[in-house]
């Protein structure tokens, strides 16, 4: 006994490839939509863990966030944000010794596991000239004209200064890091000050992830950040810890 072969006539496979090609648009955008929410989501997982290690350190440091130390007295040998929550707060179990190294390389960063709250998921800026282990995320610094309305100094000069967490009257409306990339151990890009300091390219379809003093975090365009009666260069609104500064 002979088995008959089935054989599709080519209006039948045009239509059966017409019906994917609707399946596959109605499921894309979900989709999408799906990958940038994972996205999103892996970022707040990472801001979640760093807040947590930022209390740790305000527990043993009278409520006072991190500045970049200066413990040699020395502009270029301060330890920055990232290496003091690296000393026993974030997991990496940095030593003193390399914490004080200027650009530390990948290799004396820590426990690589740690390292990765560092880093957003959707951090896709070049990062092939540094050593360092990529880090997404800058601390607020807005300083401009001599005001301190951020939450502490994170430059490679000067002065050595930061706020208690208790001068935040907002702390839902006030930002602690926004999204900067960098790397790991280095003073350069380690503050964020305004909206024009951001990374160059936005992660998440134009908009950016933010960590605010309340420890939430949130998605949304840079300008939104803006206290739109003052200028560019002096955003003012959820960079400032004080309302109307």
């Amino acid at each position: 006994m002979k088995l008959k072969k089935v054989k599709f006539s080519l209006i039948e496979l045009l239509v059966v490839i017409a019906v994917l090609a609707i399946l596959v648009s109605l499921v894309s955008p979900s989709l999408k939509k799906s990958l940038e929410n994972a996205s999103f989501l892996g970022c707040k997982s990472n801001y979640k863990q760093l807040y947590i290690a930022i209390g740790f350190y305000l527990d043993d440091f009278e409520h006072y966030p991190l500045a970049m130390v200066n413990p040699d007295g020395d502009d270029r040998g301060g330890i920055v944000w990232d290496d003091l929550l690296g000393m026993g707060y974030d997991g990496r179990g940095l030593t003193y010794k390399n914490a004080k190294i200027f650009n530390l390389p990948s290799e004396k960063a820590g426990n690589k596991d740690a390292l990765k709250q560092y880093a957003c998921p959707s951090d896709t800026i070049d990062m092939s000239y540094s050593i360092r282990a990529r880090r997404s995320y800058a601390y607020n610094i807005y300083q401009y004209s001599g005001n301190k309305e951020g939450f502490s100094n994170a430059w490679d000069s000067g002065e050595r200064w930061s706020a208690s967490i208790f001068e935040v009257p907002d702390p839902s409306g006030t930002l602690i890091l926004g999204e900067r990339t960098s790397g790991i151990g280095g003073m350069g890009s380690a503050g964020i000050a305004n909206p024009n300091w951001h990374a160059t390219a936005p992660q998440h379809k134009g908009e950016y992830n933010y960590l605010f003093a309340d420890g939430h975090a949130e998605k949304f365009d840079k300008e939104d950040t803006k206290d739109p009666n003052k200028g560019n260069w002096n955003a003012g609104r959820m960079w400032t810890r004080k309302a109307g500064d």
